[in-house]
C-alpha cells in the first residue's frame, strides 16, 4: 500500500481504488483500513480511499490524537489532489468525520456517519451515550489483557441475531489487522470518550446520512437520533437487528445506501 508523509514525518498508509466521486472511509477504534474490505467493490463506480489512522495498521505510531489525524487527512487529500470528497466515518471515525467537516468544509460535500456518536458518555440531560464507567472499564480491561479485551470488543460489535447467523472468524480473517500498540489504543480511547462534539452539529450545513444498527450496544441508537435532530440536513436510517458494524453484517444494504447517498450529491459541490 502507498505511504504519504505527514507534516511531522509520520508515515500514513492508504489505498486509492477506482474512479468517480471520491469517498474517504475512516475506521474505528482498534481497527484499520482493512475493516472496509467489503466496501472495496464500490470502486467499480466510485473512487474508494481508505487510510490507516496513525498508529493503526501499516501507519507509523509515534503518537495519536484527533488533531494529528485531522492533519493527516488534510495532507492525504492534498496529496491526492481531491477537492470534493464524501467522508464515511464509523464509530471513532465518525467523530473525526464530524471534526473534519468543520475544519475542511471547502473539501467535504457529504458525510455518512455509521454507528456514530457526538458524545460517547452520557451525562445529565444527555442519554445518547454509555455511562462514563464503561469507558473506564474498557481502559482497565485493555491494560489487564489487551488481546482478550480486543476479542471481547470485536464480539460486542455484533447483535445477538448477527452472532447467531454470521461467522465472526471469517469476517475477522478478511477485515482484522494487527492490533495497534497498547499506548495508541489507550490514547485513542481517551480521545473517543472525552470528545464532546454536540455543539458542532448545528454548523454542519452539508448532507449527512446517519446509518445505525438498532441493536448497537457500543454507541446506542439514541446517539444517532440525537444527531439527526440537530444536524441541519440529516437523514437517519436505523438498520433492524444490526449491531455496531452494519457494513460488516449487512454488506449489500450498506453498500447500496452509500451508493444511493453519493448519487444524491451528484452535481453538488
Amino acid at each position: 500500500m502507498p505511504i504519504i508523509r505527514a507534516k511531522d514525518g509520520t508515515g500514513i498508509s492508504f489505498s486509492d481504488q477506482g474512479s468517480g466521486r471520491a469517498v474517504l472511509f475512516l475506521h474505528g477504534w482498534l481497527m484499520s483500513k482493512k475493516v472496509w474490505h467489503f466496501q472495496l467493490p464500490l470502486s467499480s463506480s466510485l473512487r474508494i480511499i481508505t487510510l490507516d489512522l496513525r498508529g493503526h495498521g501499516a501507519s507509523d505510531s509515534p503518537d495519536f490524537s484527533y488533531a494529528a489525524c485531522l492533519g493527516d487527512i488534510e495532507e492525504l487529500l492534498a496529496h491526492l489532489a481531491i477537492k470534493d470528497v464524501v467522508v464515511v466515518g464509523w464509530s471513532m471515525g465518525s467523530q473525526l468525520a464530524i471534526k473534519a467537516s468543520t475544519q475542511l468544509q471547502e473539501r467535504i460535500s457529504g458525510l455518512i456517519l455509521v454507528g456514530a456518536t457526538a458524545c460517547f458518555c452520557s451525562s445529565d440531560g444527555y442519554s445518547g451515550g454509555l455511562p462514563a464507567k464503561e469507558a473506564r472499564g474498557m481502559a482497565i480491561r485493555l491494560k489487564r489483557d489487551y488481546r482478550e479485551a480486543s476479542r471481547h470488543f470485536f464480539r460486542s460489535m455484533f447483535s445477538t441475531q448477527e452472532l447467531a447467523s454470521l461467522s465472526l472468524k471469517d469476517i475477522a480473517a478478511q477485515t482484522a489487522a494487527s492490533l495497534p500498540p497498547l499506548q495508541i489504543s489507550l490514547a485513542a480511547l481517551h480521545e473517543l470518550t472525552d470528545a464532546d462534539l454536540r455543539d458542532l452539529l448545528a454548523d454542519i450545513h452539508i448532507s449527512v446520512l446517519l446509518l445505525h444498527g438498532a441493536e448497537d450496544s457500543i454507541c446506542p441508537a439514541g446517539a444517532a437520533e440525537f444527531m439527526a435532530e440537530r444536524l441541519p440536513q440529516a437523514a437517519l436510517k436505523i438498520m433492524p437487528s444490526a449491531g455496531h458494524a452494519p457494513f460488516l453484517s449487512a454488506v449489500e444494504q450498506f453498500n447500496a445506501e452509500v451508493t444511493a447517498f453519493v448519487r444524491t450529491l451528484n452535481g453538488r459541490h
